[in-house]
């Protein structure tokens, strides 16, 4: 049960955003380097629908969209922590956002309009500028509670022609650093092809 709790947490992370409420102000985030590329044994994810490829560690289960196969919105794919990792996932999700949108005006309102709005005990940790396949992003770590479950997050934000895209890694407070190395080290390999 504890495993889908990230799942369930993830589709009410990045429900769409209505654009007319963001905030395009000056935003204040610090700047951080990229991950090295991993050297793990890892499966490859390819997204057809969004021409975008992940490798993800050889014992992380691919459970796909726990709703209707790859799609073109919402969560694409969940990546499942091994056994020993507990609550522990990868999720992939884009939402439709009208362009020519910021990067900084995404990430604003994913917090304002959902993380604020939709999770209980919300508290931003760390905000830092980042990149990802070669792209801006933004990297924000928070912890929420979900169905009375406390949970850590990372969350990497990037936007790319007409999508806004999230990729979020979740686990128990006490659990998040063990399993957090092969988040970066997964998301450090994303690529649109």
């Amino acid at each position: 049960m504890n495993k889908l709790v990230f799942i369930i947490a993830g589709s009410l992370l990045l429900v769409p955003v209505l654009f007319g409420a963001c905030n395009s102000g000056p935003s204040s985030v610090t700047s951080s380097e990229p991950p090295p590329k991993p050297d793990i044994a890892s499966k490859t994810y390819t997204n057809l629908d969004h021409n975008f490829s992940i490798e993800y560690p050889s014992d992380w289960e691919y459970s796909g969209n726990p709703t209707t196969g790859q799609g073109s919105q919402g969560i694409l794919v969940t990546f499942i922590g091994p056994a020993s990792s507990q609550t522990a996932g990868i999720v992939i999700e884009a939402d439709k956002w009208p362009a020519p949108s910021t990067l900084e005006q995404y990430a604003a309102a994913v917090e304002e309009q959902v993380l604020k709005k939709n999770l209980v005990d919300y508290v931003k940790l760390k905000e830092v500028s980042t990149s990802i396949g070669g792209m801006p992003a933004v990297t924000r770590i928070f912890t929420a509670t979900i169905n009375s479950l406390p949970l850590k997050y990372a969350q990497i934000y990037f936007v790319n022609k007409d999508f806004g895209y999230a990729i979020s890694y979740s686990n128990s407070p006490d659990s998040f650093d063990a399993f957090y190395n092969s988040f970066e080290l997964a998301v450090s390999t994303f690529k649109f092809n």
